[in-house]
């Protein structure tokens, strides 16, 4: 099933890309894009949320991608993403552990939670979703725990696959922080949103 309707979301962003090379004053084109534009809110809605970020990609054309050539992911990440050019980029401060308290948990589980968390409430700041996220780096201090702060992500991002970079650093700016997680998300331009708003 997952195969299938990857196959379908790539089929569907391939239409779309086709038909925005086409005269779009004839009627005919006008209501297939209408038709193309409904058809990943079905989809979205029938789908598990590992794989609503396809219906993202189909939606404003990002793609995530592992081409063939090099090895396949090592984990839940792509070796590529291409962002189109009516796109704006929203580049996020490194976050740390840091509660909006001002507290810090003592352990790198409870840091990376909250990291991924600071992260997830910055995308919502925006009005975005974890799936808008096309490049995550993430740096643990050396001897920590590798696989809690994957559980973490995990916990927080789901299934979604942006490109990715994990380094083991000798410290952090200060001793206190065990983990900093750095994303940069996508989102349609200003104009494009207004645009659609209007329609």
């Amino acid at each position: 099933m997952r195969a299938m309707t990857n196959s379908l979301v790539t089929v569907l962003g391939a239409l779309l890309d086709a038909v925005d090379e086409i005269d779009e004053n004839t009627y005919v084109i006008r209501h297939f894009k209408v038709l193309l534009a409904l058809l990943p809110h079905y989809l979205e809605a029938s789908r598990p949320e590992a794989e609503i970020a396809g219906v993202w990609v189909v939606q404003h054309r990002l793609r995530f991608e592992s081409p063939g050539g090099v090895h396949a992911p090592l984990g839940s990440y792509s070796h590529s993403v291409t962002v189109p050019s009516n796109t704006e980029l929203i580049f996020f401060a490194g976050q740390v552990g840091i509660r909006a308290d001002g507290t810090t948990p003592p352990d790198i589980s409870g840091q990376a939670d909250q990291a991924f968390a600071n992260v997830v409430a910055l995308l919502s700041a925006h009005g975005l979703g974890v799936e808008s996220i096309v490049k995550i780096a993430v740096y643990i201090v050396a001897g920590n725990d590798g696989e809690a702060v994957k559980r973490a992500r995990v916990e927080h991002l789901g299934g979604h696959a942006p490109a990715s970079t994990t380094i083991y650093v000798p410290a952090l700016v200060s001793s206190e922080w065990l983990v900093e997680v750095e994303a940069t998300a996508a989102r349609p331009a200003a104009h494009e949103q207004s645009g659609r708003n209007a329609e």
